[in-house]
């Protein structure tokens, strides 16, 4: 084959091939493209979603705490109504607690009471005293001797259930003896772990906690540690669960989002007390939702609240379809 075929062969060559050559550029520019609009539109999705649950994470944050600062609001009211009394008669109490209206609110709250310091030398009196108050079959639980006792003397409403609180030594109660000290020893709210209450005894997954303030004898120096533990009288006692807290706040924070609370910091089964969803949120995590977490941090405890967005909360948030919309196009107008 001479030079002029072999030029001829070329020429016919690329004339042939241009069309093909001019058409994969196309599409290769065309594909290239529309994978940078959809990686972009995943982008501003995800951008989108996770400000949406930091914003949803924030306000069921703050519900929560402003729920449990209202109980200490509570707590520091019924204090100052025994503060200002010498003796607060069991009728003055349940008329002073009924005006709070505490279940006709949806507070969660299952009462509100008073836990007095009895020592064993004054047990006697102190059984005596407490059972011409209307309060005939009263005594201290558990049985046997101890240095100092810790009953719990009033919770109202003085009904249903309530009514096994009455009498039960808290000191007796570990995690509740924490609490208590530490209320005491700071002169300020604190909280417990999470147990199980005298009125929840023979139930099963009911997480619960009890709040605590402390009552000190009237005009005590209050300035040093050893004068608070000398001049302890008492506590105020507000237990609540906290399934009733969370139904309390039902519309208060976004109903779209699974929501976990775990007791302390650790995030495991067993720390887990409150779920609004059956599926935990290792499962939601597998199945690529997002995910945020918040401290909340009061009384002297931490709260770990975990949040999952869902598929309704991501639909209702961020267009889904949007990236399947550019990605479908481009590939058809690209071919």
């Amino acid at each position: 084959m001479n030079f002029w075929d072999k030029k001829r062969l070329l020429g016919l060559v690329k004339t042939r091939l241009a069309p093909w050559l001019i058409s994969a550029m196309v599409l290769l520019v065309g594909l290239s493209v529309t994978a940078i609009l959809w990686h972009e539109a995943n982008k501003n999705h995800t951008k989108t979603l996770k400000a949406a649950l930091d914003y949803a994470a924030d306000q069921a944050q703050s519900n929560i705490l402003a729920r449990l600062h209202a109980y200490e609001t509570v707590m520091r009211g019924v204090k100052g109504f025994i503060d200002g009394s010498d003796s607060v008669k069991v009728e003055e109490f349940r008329t002073y607690v009924n005006a709070l209206k505490i279940h006709e609110k949806r507070s969660g709250v299952l009462g509100i009471g008073v836990v007095t310091i009895v020592p064993h030398a004054d047990k006697s009196q102190h059984l005596e005293e407490i059972r011409r108050l209307e309060l005939p079959n009263y005594k201290i639980r558990p049985d046997g001797d101890r240095q100092v006792y810790a009953p719990i003397t009033r919770m109202e409403p003085m009904a249903g259930d309530n009514l096994k609180a009455l009498g039960l030594d808290v000191f007796a109660v570990p995690v509740a003896r924490i609490a208590l000290e530490r209320a005491r020893d700071t002169n300020e709210v604190a909280i417990t772990n999470h147990f199980t209450l005298a009125q929840d005894v023979g139930r099963s997954n009911v997480f619960s906690f009890v709040m605590y303030l402390p009552i000190f004898k009237a005009g005590a120096n209050l300035d040093t540690l050893t004068a608070r533990r000398a001049n302890i009288k008492g506590w105020v006692d507000v237990p609540f669960r906290i399934n009733d807290l969370m139904a309390g706040l039902k519309g208060e924070f976004d109903q779209d989002i699974r929501l976990e609370i775990h007791d302390g910091n650790a995030i495991s089964d067993q720390s887990r007390m409150y779920y609004s969803a059956t599926k935990s949120a290792k499962y939601s995590l597998a199945d690529g939702m997002l995910q945020t977490k918040r401290q909340l941090d009061f009384a002297g405890h931490t709260w770990t609240l975990l949040l999952n967005a869902t598929p309704e909360f991501e639909s209702r948030v961020s267009n889904l379809h949007q990236s399947k919309v550019i990605a479908g196009s481009g590939v058809a107008l690209s071919l």
